[in-house]
């Protein structure tokens, strides 16, 4: 869960306290899913820098990877995190559209621009993923540099189903 806050003089505290509190609480091994590798985690709260792109936008690049290779990005962009929405579109590493989806979000009705920092977003995923049979790994480009989100094992707790159908079947 995120609180994202861009005016530190226009915190409510109290509120992302009570957040913070409720978040804290849960076990996010059974909390929407069935995600035992979360099952017994230490819980913490990061505070991070706050990033966007000049435009005000942040892609967040979601570099799926099987047997310690990339094969599909998932770029989301557009985000509203209040509200929960978002756009999506999903590129192979040569950075073409690929006709596929995950079902979180509308998809982009328009081309995305590579990052310019594909080839070493390409190169550090398939050595961090290089251990895993498969991995997400979300990265972000600011400022001309490559930036780390994390590793998902199990995005949307394994249970949503890609599109074309076929691709479940993988």
């Amino acid at each position: 869960w995120n609180e994202v806050v861009r005016d530190k003089s226009n915190m409510d505290v109290p509120k992302i306290k009570r957040n913070f509190d409720y978040w804290m609480g849960l076990d996010y091994a059974f909390f929407s899913g069935f995600e035992m590798h979360y099952k017994g985690m230490e819980r913490k709260i990061l505070a991070e820098e706050y990033m966007e792109q000049p435009d005000g936008n942040l892609y967040d690049y979601k570099i799926h990877c099987f047997m310690g290779e990339p094969k599909v990005i998932q770029v989301i962009g557009d985000r509203d995190v209040h509200n929960h929405t978002a756009k999506e579109a999903f590129y192979d590493v040569c950075w073409q559209r690929l006709d596929i989806g995950l079902g979180d979000y509308p998809q982009y009705d328009r081309e995305i621009p590579a990052p310019s920092k594909l080839d070493e977003m390409l190169m550090i995923t398939g050595k961090l993923s290089n251990p895993f049979r498969y991995v997400r790994i979300d990265l972000y480009e600011v400022a001309n540099r490559v930036k780390f989100g994390e590793f998902t094992f199990t995005p949307n707790s394994g249970i949503h189903r890609w599109e074309p159908q076929e691709l479940n079947n993988r």
